[in-house]
């Protein structure tokens, strides 16, 4: 039983380590995505290894895409093409969502106006990969 309680306690405390590692590794990296994007590098050389700075997953803010909805050139194309699905209620309310693969493909009917909403209203998110020069 002594022997299951320091493997318990072992499995415990590695898992807490991991935490604290698995966190540490998150504060440097966004520590080094912002500044690797301040100085407008894309890859690192580090020797054995290279490390590369690739988007990960892009975020808008509704409240700045919402005019694209009075927009006469792309209101219509927005709910058909399922770039915006308005709030709704099913069995539980289902709030607005707005979809950005589908959103960029309406650029083309609003101009510029269209094209610059978009951009202001998205937020791209970072992360870094990593590879080995000698993996095959």
């Amino acid at each position: 039983m002594s022997e299951l309680i320091e493997l318990l306690k072992e499995i415990k405390s590695n898992k807490e380590a991991a935490a604290f590692y698995r966190d540490e590794a998150n504060r440097l990296e966004y520590e080094a995505i912002k500044e690797l994007q301040e100085m407008g590098i894309k890859k690192a050389d580090l020797g054995d290894s290279e490390a590369t700075l690739v988007s990960s997953k892009a975020d808008v803010n509704p409240d700045m895409l919402r005019p694209l909805l009075e927009n006469e050139l792309i209101a219509d194309k927005l709910i058909d093409s399922g770039a915006y699905t308005p709030a709704h209620t099913k069995e539980v309310d289902v709030p607005e969502k707005w979809n950005l693969t589908h959103l960029k493909g309406l650029k083309q009917y609003g101009g510029n106006e269209v094209e610059e909403t978009i951009e202001k209203a998205t937020t791209r998110r970072y992360k870094i990969s990593f590879k080995d020069k000698g993996a095959a």
